[in-house]
């Protein structure tokens, strides 16, 4: 069996909670990358004195293993390791404070044991122990079982995630090293988290584009909620987690009541809202280890499926619009048909291949702002007809030049 030994040791902020890196605490973050090695047994160390104490903090880390499938148990020191390993397992040990990033882990992924290492000079800081003059610890290791009873019975006393880590060296576990110029993330501090979770986000979300309203409003206030006070791991907590992803479903239908009761302009803006949080949902919950930084344009049936309903939600909303402002003309059904090719271009344009339109495409903000303004004015149709001829001007003069932060808008 494969157990993973993580640790909220040096894992906590000056009030004691668990630091938080992206929406997810750093033990957290452990936690995800055991379950993505194929760990069945995830062990926590922790102080003695919360060992009995199963709180807020330990209830998130223990849902979040039972999620993928892994057992899940806290210990305090080698004795309690002691009881959870055997000799035939093979045990991954993660370093307190140490924020899992994928090529690292792919070192140890492999079926036979290894020390990640790097190299570094002596006198040098480090985050972790030197292992000899040439190499320091790159903060997870995987080793045989049987490394637990060897420890027990040399120095039970010891600190059990560095004592296991020398005794995996005495046994011959040999080093991989990482590539140059890499070192592990050590999260220690508030200021260490925040700093890192920005940088994460800012690498996977790059800068607003004000050319794709939405995508910028929704990456604008994802940064400014990353630095809000208070902000804790919201991965795990099962009162807040599915909030954000409903909200767009929630002002959607609250966009078509308003259409309904009279009030278009408002049904478009509240359209534009639930765009604009639809892309947020979709970066709440960060997960640096395994989420990957590469930019891709590649649409998955559920992000087609989610752009083609809120499409459906425009053309109810336009229909109820179109019915109240035009009632008994034959105006209506030829201002119908003009929101349909209104919707149908940015298809159009990703079945063509026009630069700037295919990630355009995906950002119905602007479209919705632009109904909005049609329907202020005295016929909906006659603004809606105006509105397509400015997007096929548009479309037919963008300079051919690919936009970015295509991964926001994926889902």
């Amino acid at each position: 069996m494969l157990v993973a030994l993580v640790s909220t040791v040096d894992a906590r902020d000056m009030q004691g909670r668990l630091l938080t890196v992206a929406g997810r605490t750093v033990v957290g973050h452990q936690i995800a990358a055991a379950l993505a090695l194929g760990c069945e047994s995830v062990l926590c160390l922790v102080e003695g004195r919360e060992i009995g104490a199963d709180g807020e903090d330990v209830g998130r880390l223990r849902r979040q293993a039972a999620g993928g499938g892994a057992a899940f148990r806290l210990v305090s020191d080698i004795f309690g390791i002691s009881s959870a390993v055997t000799a035939h397992d093979t045990l991954i040990v993660f370093a307190g404070g140490m924020l899992p990033q994928r090529s690292i882990c792919d070192l140890i992924a492999a079926e036979r044991p290894g020390i990640a290492a790097y190299g570094s000079r002596g006198g040098e800081m480090n985050a972790f122990e030197r292992i000899d003059a040439d190499h320091v610890w790159g903060g997870i290791f995987r080793a045989p079982g049987d490394i637990v009873e060897r420890f027990a019975a040399v120095a039970p006393e010891g600190d059990p995630v560095s004592g296991l880590l020398r005794t995996a060296l005495q046994s011959g576990v040999r080093l991989f090293e990482l590539a140059d110029g890499e070192v592990p993330v050590v999260i220690r501090t508030s200021e260490q988290a925040v700093a890192e979770g920005e940088r994460w986000r800012r690498q996977r979300l790059g800068k607003p584009d004000w050319r794709l309203p939405g995508e910028a409003i929704a990456i604008h206030l994802a940064f400014r909620h990353a630095r809000a006070p208070g902000v804790h791991d919201r991965s795990s907590t099962p009162a807040t987690r599915p909030f954000l992803p409903l909200a767009p479903f929630l002002v959607v239908s609250l966009a078509i009541l308003m259409a309904w009761a009279g009030w278009p302009v408002l049904a478009f803006l509240a359209l534009g809202a639930a765009f604009v949080l639809r892309l947020l949902s979709l970066q709440h919950e960060g997960e640096p280890f395994g989420a990957g930084t590469e930019a891709t344009t590649t649409s998955t049936p559920t992000s087609i499926f989610s752009i083609l309903s809120f499409d459906l939600a425009v053309l109810t909303v336009s229909y109820l619009t179109l019915q109240a402002a035009d009632p008994g003309t034959g105006i209506f059904p030829d201002g119908l048909a003009i929101v349909m090719a209104i919707l149908a271009l940015p298809w159009l344009a990703i079945r063509y291949t026009i630069p700037l339109w295919q990630t355009a495409a995906r950002d119905r903000f602007a479209l919705c702002i632009g109904l909005g303004i049609c329907a202020l004015s005295g016929s909906f149709a006659l603004a809606a007809g105006i509105l397509l001829i400015v997007i096929l001007a548009a479309m037919l003069t963008s300079p051919k030049n690919p936009t970015a932060n295509p991964s926001l808008t994926k889902g």
